[in-house]
């Protein structure tokens, strides 16, 4: 399960609590959340790491594994006027990314199952003023060092490419210019988030959008030496309210059928976006509420069932 920051650790300790033991509930191995830099050292010299060692160490009293996605820039470490989702793209901002990258594998070692840098960075709503392959696999060259020399044993995934529209980088040609920028030693495994058409998806069309990518990515890289690199699915679902989403029974075909192909063509780890709707149906004409498996008021949707009834089958 990929839960937001914003809807996990960074909510209250009860909120926390209640979502993991959802995860735990619906068999699910994995979460996936946000190691923002940004809202953990906002003030250098002087993190504050207290709502994430409560996430690991709740995650990990339940038997889950965790991945952390590493990124956002603090205000002192990045140019003035720009934003926290400012991509690193100096040798310094590189270098104090690096830094905190190590500092974070050192605390968590442990407890830490895999790493991913940063979200999304193939789209300009993630990695501004806008995405640069060439910046992003320095910023590789600069943190995959800096991890492994505290983690040696555990993977570190490329950021898990989105579905791009204008001013984005499609994945295609995002890991054509990764690896054409020395990418290549500096991550263990690839990661898209292989969201389709969820309209088409629910009427039987599973090949679409960021899914119908993944084997020419996969392709990429083959001709690039990485064949038996495995392939993550970092995001993967359907709202089920507002714009262009589909409905309930709709969002189950993505999640049985979508799910079968990704599995008949990669191995990695797929997980849902999300858990639970952060608003009743009829609160918000966005469909950026309605991703969960649940409803709001906790009552479980028709994918649900499903996955709790797949994964129980093993």
């Amino acid at each position: 399960m990929s839960i937001p920051a914003a809807y996990l650790h960074h909510a209250d300790v009860q909120a926390m609590n209640a979502r993991l033991d959802e995860v735990v509930a619906l068999g699910a191995r994995w979460v996936r959340t946000d190691a923002n830099w940004s809202w953990i050292e906002p003030r250098q010299g002087a993190p504050d790491w207290s709502e994430l060692d409560a996430l690991v160490s709740a995650a990990d009293a339940r038997g889950l594994d965790v991945l952390l996605v590493v990124g956002r820039m603090p205000e002192w470490a990045r140019p003035a006027g720009t934003t926290e989702l400012h991509g690193p793209s100096s040798a310094a901002e590189r270098s104090l990314f690096a830094d905190f990258t190590g500092r974070l594998a050192t605390r968590y070692a442990a407890q830490v199952d895999a790493w991913e840098v940063w979200n999304e960075p193939n789209l300009d709503q993630f990695w501004a003023p806008s995405p640069d392959p060439a910046n992003y696999a320095a910023v590789l060259r600069a943190a995959y060092p800096a991890i492994k020399s505290a983690d040696p044993a555990t993977p570190v995934l490329i950021g898990g490419s989105g579905g791009a529209s204008s001013g984005d980088i499609d994945s295609v040609t995002w890991y054509r210019g990764v690896y054409a920028n020395g990418a290549q030693p500096y991550f263990d495994a690839a990661t898209m988030h292989p969201y389709q058409d969820w309209r088409a998806a629910a009427s039987g069309h599973q090949n679409t959008g960021e899914m119908a990518r993944v084997p020419a990515v996969r392709q990429i890289m083959t001709e690039n030496g990485d064949g038996a690199k495995p392939m993550w699915g970092t995001e993967f679902g359907a709202p089920t309210s507002g714009s262009t989403a589909t409905t309930e029974d709709g969002q189950r075909v993505v999640y049985t059928d979508g799910r079968d192909l990704w599995f008949s063509r990669e191995s990695g780890v797929l997980f849902a976006y999300y858990g639970r709707d952060r608003a009743a149906y009829g609160a918000s004409t966005s469909r950026s509420p309605y991703w969960g498996l649940m409803r709001s008021d906790g009552t479980l949707k028709p994918a649900y069932d499903a996955l709790a009834a797949w994964i129980a089958a093993g």
